[in-house]
C-alpha cells in the first residue's frame, strides 16, 4: 500500500522519468529465474499492476509500449507452477488490457484462457506479432516446465499457420521450423 501510495504522489507531481523508469526495472523481475524466492516475481508484477491503474495523462502514453511489452511475459506466467507468480500475473495482465483498452483481452485474461489470450494477442497486434514470438523464445529454456510448455503453445499456434495474412502466416511458419530446428521434440 505504501508503495502504491508513492506512485499516487509521483503521478500527481508529474514524475514521468521515475515512474518509466520503474517500468523498465519492472518487466525483467518477471522472469529472473536467478531469484529463488518467487516473492520478488510476485512483488514486481502486483506494483506493475498498481503503476499501470494509477498513470495518467502523457504518462499515459509514454507508459503503452511498457504495457504492450508486458503481454507475453503476463499472460506466459498465468501458467506459472507458483500459484501466487500466477495469481498476481493474471492481476496484472488484466490492468494491462485494461490500461490498452483491449477489452476482450481484459475478459480473457480474467477467465484465465490463456490459449485464447495467445491467439487473440497474436491477431489483435499483428504489426508486434514476430516482437511477442521473439519475447515468448527464452521461456523455452525456463526451468519451470509449465512455463515452457505455455510458450510452446504460444510460438507453435496452429491456428495462424492458415492466417489472411501472408506476413503472418510466413513469420509463424519460419518460427515452428526454427523450433523444430532448435528444440527437437521427441516423436511417439
Amino acid at each position: 500500500m505504501l508503495l502504491r501510495n508513492i506512485l499516487t504522489y509521483l503521478e500527481q507531481k508529474g514524475s514521468n522519468p521515475i515512474v518509466l523508469q520503474l517500468a523498465e526495472k519492472l518487466l525483467p523481475r518477471f522472469d529472473d529465474i536467478r531469484l529463488e524466492d518467487s516473492r520478488v516475481r510476485e512483488l514486481s508484477m502486483l506494483l506493475f499492476k498498481d503503476l499501470l491503474e494509477i498513470v495518467a495523462g502523457k504518462n499515459k502514453w509514454n507508459l503503452k509500449q511498457h504495457a504492450q511489452r508486458s503481454l507475453v511475459p503476463l499472460f506466459l506466467h498465468v501458467s506459472d507452477k507458483m500459484q501466487r507468480v500466477a495469481q498476481a500475473s493474471q492481476e496484472a495482465l488484466v490492468s494491462a488490457a485494461q490500461f490498452l483498452k483491449w477489452e476482450e483481452l481484459k475478459q480473457l485474461a480474467r477467465r484465465a484462457e490463456t490459449w485464447k489470450i495467445g491467439e487473440y494477442v497474436l491477431l489483435r497486434d499483428r504489426s508486434r506479432a514476430e516482437q511477442h514470438l521473439c519475447l515468448s523464445l527464452p521461456y523455452l529454456e525456463n526451468p519451470d516446465a509449465s512455463l515452457r510448455e505455455a510458450a510452446v503453445r504460444f510460438i507453435a499456434l496452429q491456428p495462424l499457420e492458415n492466417d489472411a495474412e501472408p506476413l503472418v502466416r510466413c513469420l509463424v511458419s519460419q518460427t515452428i521450423m526454427n523450433l523444430r530446428e532448435v528444440t527437437p521434440f521427441e516423436q511417439s
